[in-house]
């Protein structure tokens, strides 16, 4: 079998199924929070276990259908808002979130799909609105999503 070569550059994110735009330079964690169990005059750990999932996602930067409605705005509207079916433009007051999902693969040098990644139930901390002098508008997310799931090889 030949070895393969594979590339991830972007990712699609997602909100109820609909895409809202492509981020790129993203990195995935999937962390848990760990106890280890010692017994008595023992050095050596006698068991671990693990709670307290989640999937840390960040992603460098972001690009957004121009329309308000099916981009950038859109994001924003569904983050202000809690609502992938509101757009509005200030803050409700609701102590609900809005998720998103974000869809990664890794395609190999030869065309076939060798990995794809689904980070589903992601909630962005901020969206920044970042004002560089002579520089394109770059969006930087990062959140945390509630599950991950790793698929191999699909057509």
């Amino acid at each position: 079998m030949a070895e393969k070569k594979y590339f991830a550059n972007t990712a699609k994110i997602t909100a109820g199924g609909k895409p809202v735009g492509i981020g790129k330079s993203i990195e995935i964690t999937v962390e848990f929070e760990y106890v280890e169990l010692y017994g008595f005059g023992s050095i050596i750990r006698q068991g671990v276990s693990k709670h307290t999932a989640k999937v840390p996602v960040k992603i460098a930067s972001a690009a957004f259908d121009g329309t308000f409605a099916t981009g950038l705005g859109f994001v924003y509207g569904c983050t202000l808002n809690a609502s992938s079916s509101d757009t509005a433009t200030s803050i409700t007051d609701t102590n609900q979130v809005a998720l998103f999902d974000i869809i990664g693969e890794f395609t190999a040098d030869d065309g076939t799909k060798g990995l794809k990644i689904t980070v589903t139930g992601v909630y962005f901390e901020n969206l920044p609105f970042i004002f560089s002098e002579n520089e394109y508008a770059k969006f930087e997310l990062s959140g945390n999503g509630s599950q991950a799931t790793v698929l191999g090889t699909w057509s």
